[in-house]
């Protein structure tokens, strides 16, 4: 009887915990997978694409070369023609109203006149660009999320220059390295993603505008932050950039691409740190330094640079930005 009642309140405690499981499971899809989803698609720190972007940068893929995204996640192809442009046009002379109403003096030295074609057009193309560089920032989740780990290995066995290593004739003019005498030392690539791609027409060349636009950051500092922050755009891609914003480019360049860059310095001392004791360590013999834990900060970056020259290495022949992997 003991045995038969003992079986009976497992079959219950089982019954139990199937109805709290499938009443969990209910909640989940009832309740959170809709406020997730919602988030998702329009929180504070939405991004469109953002899951295929993670998950296209977390693959490992060892040679040169561009890795696809679906096709609507794709960098941002922005065409900007005379039609694009007038878009923004308005949008400028809005803008210097706004300066003028509130004597906002800094950036009133450089547009103060909403009648004056060339700063219309100057301005309006800053905002244009304004917009692409904190879509790109929003999109990578300002630089939170863990892209980029396992593309590449910072130990090559050398032996005195008895082996090559793994790295290509090409890929090393990508990565700076130490040799150490058994192990050649690399520092880490930089691996990037184009958010957007935009094109500068003839027409929009003819203009008349400056050589180099420099007055982006001024008209970040002046213009409000995404949905949900407080601040200034500027301040914006300022948070979790390794350097501060840069928002220059020169309107003669016909293709100009949006980049974020990525070198994840912590995965140096993680391999490193493997090694012991203290006297096998390259970091040793170099007099390097390695960093406590925690203390080690990855680069996060959005810049404008020629498109042609994203994925050329950091030389004065080539003139790269230094992109060992791409996606796009």
């Amino acid at each position: 009887m003991k045995t038969k009642i003992n079986k009976a309140q497992l079959q219950i405690q089982y019954l139990a915990i199937a109805v709290i499981l499938l009443v969990f499971l209910a909640f989940m899809l009832a309740v959170v997978m809709p406020r997730y989803i919602k988030w998702w698609r329009t929180g504070e720190e939405e991004a469109e694409c953002t899951l295929s972007i993670w998950m296209g940068a977390m693959k490992q893929y060892s040679s040169l070369g561009i890795l696809s995204l679906p096709p609507q996640c794709k960098a941002r192809n922005v065409v900007v023609d005379k039609a694009k442009l007038s878009e923004y046009q308005a949008k400028a002379k809005s803008k210097i109203a706004k300066y003028k109403a509130n004597d906002y003096e800094r950036i009133l030295e450089k547009f103060n006149n909403p009648k004056d074609e060339k700063q219309v057009n100057e301005l309006a193309l800053d905002l244009l660009v304004s917009d692409e560089l904190v879509s790109c920032w929003k999109k990578v989740l300002r630089g939170k999320l863990p892209m980029f780990d396992k593309n590449y290995n910072v130990l090559d066995l050398t032996l005195f220059g008895a082996f090559e290593g793994d790295y290509s004739e090409r890929e090393k003019q990508f990565v700076q390295s130490s040799n150490v005498g058994f192990f050649e030392v690399w520092g880490p690539p930089s691996a990037c993603i184009i958010c957007s791609h935009i094109r500068l027409t003839e027409d929009i060349q003819k203009l008349g505008l400056p050589d180099v636009i420099e007055s982006g950051n001024l008209v970040l500092e002046h213009t409000p932050g995404p949905k949900g922050f407080p601040k200034s755009a500027y301040e914006y891609l300022e948070e979790g950039q390794y350097f501060p914003p840069t928002s220059f480019f020169s309107p003669n360049e016909k293709h100009i691409a949006v980049v974020y860059l990525r070198r994840n310095m912590h995965l140096i001392d993680e391999v490193l740190g493997i090694l012991k004791p203290k006297y096998l360590l390259p970091t040793y013999w170099l007099n390097l330094k390695t960093y406590p834990e925690g203390e080690v900060q990855d680069q996060n970056l959005v810049v404008l640079f020629p498109f042609n020259k994203v994925q050329k290495p950091i030389s004065k022949e080539e003139g790269g930005l230094g992109c060992l992997k791409v996606v796009q």
